[in-house]
């Protein structure tokens, strides 16, 4: 049950994908100023919760193709979703024509959320998907009351879907999906009967023609920096100008924010396919060109990733210097033959493969590695005493093969056990320097 719950945190990534990350960001005209909610508001809102705080509004069936398309270019987006998954999504998005998911924020808790679903589809469509995702494992379940409920179990509280044309006051062709104390009979009576102009205010100046539009009033999110409301449209399909605006507490918040865009990380990735202009607390994000944004996520994501993993192969050599200079404290500074020696001292077999390589380990029962295994960290000084090396801070106990990232640099352990990343020119230099001081102790 415990991989069932973490596989619907990796299938709401997966639902929200076309969403949120599918953009494709042209040039075009820009979106009309509007003098009060459009049509498509008007629509969207008679579903709303009286207390909700956030919208957002996929039209489905315009970014469908293109959004399953282009995930599928990026494999490296994909790593973390079961196989099969996508395609289980894609079937049951083909039977959708729009989503509005409405947001409740709390200062206290993580927001809450209500689908609308717009589309022929029932709880046998979306049991089919996680039928084929799950094994079987998870399914919906008619409730006895209230009629046209069906209900997913899962730690916490259980989701609820409402069928249109079976629940009461619930049209056919609409389905609702939420967490059971938000949807539930009463809660159903009273969706739209509240104007909510704060969302209705939001999105005065969003351009409701766009495939993706959305508005969020962030007022009660408790955490300092954040901003006090976003809004805006994304134009998958190059018919418009996407724009998005983000309003801050003061303009010390925007300026800030700002900065991230010029100075690395996911957000300098859009200055590819975006435009940032700041005025005073209000920043706002305008499309400058055809290219997807995605493809600028995607490598943003890679750098992170191979970041991330060369930050962990660091950490395994730090380990690897730490049992190594144990090892020497217990034999008077004699250091071991090899680094499978250090399994007394901490360090286990799965710590000598480097992170980046991506390689598995095959372990026997008592722990020790079978099938030929070699250390992916390079050991130079088995055998040495250690209290003989003048300058251990500039002397190499051991490297991470260079290969592993294409020989542009390496992580390298000294003897003074800190690690450093090191470009190749001068990990060679200090190699050799460290290679030529062991043939003259051999000496």
């Amino acid at each position: 049950m415990k991989d069932q719950r973490a596989f619907l945190g990796r299938l709401c990534v997966i639902a929200s994908l076309p969403a949120a990350v599918l953009i494709v960001v042209s040039s075009g005209p820009a979106a009309a100023q509007q003098d009060g909610p459009s049509k498509a508001v008007r629509e969207v809102m008679q579903y709303a919760p009286p207390q909700a705080d956030g919208l957002a509004h996929v039209d489905v069936g315009a970014v469908l193709k293109e959004a399953f398309a282009e995930l599928r270019k990026h494999a490296d987006l994909m790593q973390d979703i079961p196989p099969g998954a996508l395609d289980a999504v894609e079937k049951l998005a083909q039977k959708v024509d729009a989503v509005d998911i409405f947001m409740i924020f709390s200062p206290k808790g993580p927001p809450i959320p209500l689908a609308v679903i717009h589309g022929k589809l029932g709880a046998e469509d979306i049991n089919a998907m996680l039928g084929a995702i799950t094994d079987g494992g998870l399914a919906l379940k008619p409730m006895e009351e209230p009629k046209g409920f069906h209900e997913l179990r899962v730690r916490g509280p259980d989701l609820h879907l409402a069928v249109g044309g079976e629940a009461d006051g619930l049209p056919a062709g609409v389905c609702l999906l939420g967490l059971g104390p938000m949807l539930n009979t009463r809660a159903l009576a009273n969706l739209g009967k509240t104007p909510n102009r704060a969302l209705m205010e939001l999105l005065k100046e969003v351009d409701t023609s766009a495939p993706v539009w959305f508005a969020l009033d962030l007022k009660k999110v408790a955490y300092e920096e954040a901003p006090r409301a976003v809004s805006g449209a994304i134009c998958p399909l190059g018919k418009g100008r996407s724009k998005v605006s983000t309003v801050f507490k003061d303009a010390k918040q925007a300026e800030a924010f700002a900065k991230q865009w010029t100075e690395g990380g996911l957000l300098s990735a859009l200055t590819a396919v975006a435009d940032l202009r700041r005025d005073g607390a209000t920043v706002t994000i305008v499309g400058k060109s055809d290219r997807p944004l995605l493809n600028a996520l995607a490598r943003a994501t890679a750098e992170a990733r191979a970041k991330a993993k060369r930050a962990l192969s660091m950490a395994n050599l730090r380990r690897i210097g730490m049992g190594l200079l144990a090892y020497a404290a217990d034999r008077k500074g004699c250091l071991p033959p090899d680094l499978l020696s250090l399994k007394r001292y901490g360090v286990s077999a799965d710590m000598l493969v480097s992170p980046v390589s991506g390689k598995k380990v095959k372990l026997d029962k008592d722990g020790n590695p079978v099938g030929g295994f070699e250390p992916e960290y390079v050991y130079l000084m088995a055998g040495v005493n250690v209290e003989q090396v003048t300058e251990p801070a500039g002397a190499i106990l051991a490297y991470e093969k260079p290969e592993n990232y294409d020989k542009k640099g390496t992580s390298v352990l000294y003897v003074d056990c800190h690690v450093e990343w090191v470009k190749m020119e001068q990990f060679k230099s200090q190699l050799k320097a460290t290679t030529d001081w062991l043939a003259k102790q051999e000496k």
